[in-house]
């Protein structure tokens, strides 16, 4: 499976979803984890890394396997192969780190990503945030194509690399009447992020990383009936995809009265988990129409 940045809440998300009476089900989906994706340095978006990768690593030595340890890949900002490394000299932690930039460049890791995942083709992108941001597009053997923004303003790169995505989550951190917000923070608006699903002319469009300073989640009235809004827990099967205007009604409910519309998509808490049928962050292609994408 991929996971989509690990904010500090991620394991904690996946443990409600998986968890509880199904401790050896949630063990399975952790064990799944092949490669975890960052799309930049702020801490919202890797600080939940090394939760996974303690966990995966224990639950190798729990099985008293003897073939040899394959530890999780992260591909992420140059900068964060460094703090891993510094990480590393506090407790033992096991990893293999490539830099967002060299994907396009290394066979080897493609070669991995398609033999391990089904991934036919990966492109990447810089993208218009803090420095080293990335967005990333993954065509799975299957047919299917997902494209994922990280933190950025619209961008054109983005773009280029996610044309005809089956689904694209972007970040829509500020309302439209926040525009200069968005520009002076380098976020996208609801009204930006949709013109770059539009652009690139994908099926399906997840907003995600809304900002928690304003209590109010995107007006999507008019908007077409594949967009939805991301919320904590979302679980969507690819079969889904074309109703998820369905959820937004009752995210904007506001039937309590207290002038708050129902939606928790806190930055820390921000994951995606393609699970191989769409199954781990999992999208598993050999079974599309039962995959989910998990949020």
């Amino acid at each position: 499976g991929i996971l989509l940045d690990a904010g500090e809440g991620s394991f904690g998300q996946l443990f409600r979803r998986y968890g509880d009476f199904q401790l050896e089900n949630f063990n399975l989906k952790i064990s799944q984890i092949k490669l975890i994706w960052l799309s930049h340095n702020h801490a919202d978006h890797h600080l939940g890394t090394i939760t996974f990768l303690k966990a995966h690593h224990a639950l190798f030595k729990l099985k008293n396997s003897t073939r040899p340890y394959e530890p999780i890949v992260i591909i992420g900002p140059k900068r964060l192969g460094n703090w891993f490394q510094e990480y590393s000299f506090i407790e033992p932690i096991y990893y293999h780190f490539i830099s967002n930039d060299k994907i396009s460049t290394s066979p080897d890791v493609s070669d991995w990503i398609r033999a391990e995942l089904g991934i036919s083709e990966i492109s990447v992108a810089e993208m218009i945030h803090c420095n080293d941001a990335w967005g990333i597009s993954l065509t799975h053997t299957q047919g299917w194509k997902i494209t994922f923004s990280g933190d950025s303003r619209p961008c054109e790169n983005l773009v280029k690399i996610g044309q005809n995505s089956t689904l694209l989550i972007h970040e829509a951190t500020f309302e439209d009447s926040m525009q200069q917000d968005a520009i002076d923070k380098n976020h996208s608006t609801t009204s930006e992020a949709l013109r770059i699903a539009d652009a690139m002319s994908a099926k399906s469009t997840i907003l995600t990383h809304f900002s928690q300073r304003y209590p109010k989640v995107p007006n999507l009235d008019g908007v077409s009936n594949e967009i939805s809004l991301a919320f904590d827990m979302m679980m969507v099967g690819s079969s889904d995809l074309s109703k998820l205007s369905v959820l937004n009604d009752a995210l904007l409910d506001d039937s309590d009265g207290n002038g708050l519309s129902h939606i928790s998509d806190g930055k820390s808490t921000q994951r995606w988990v393609f699970r191989e049928g769409l199954n781990a962050h999992g999208l598993r292609g050999d079974q599309l129409d039962d995959a989910s994408i998990s949020g």
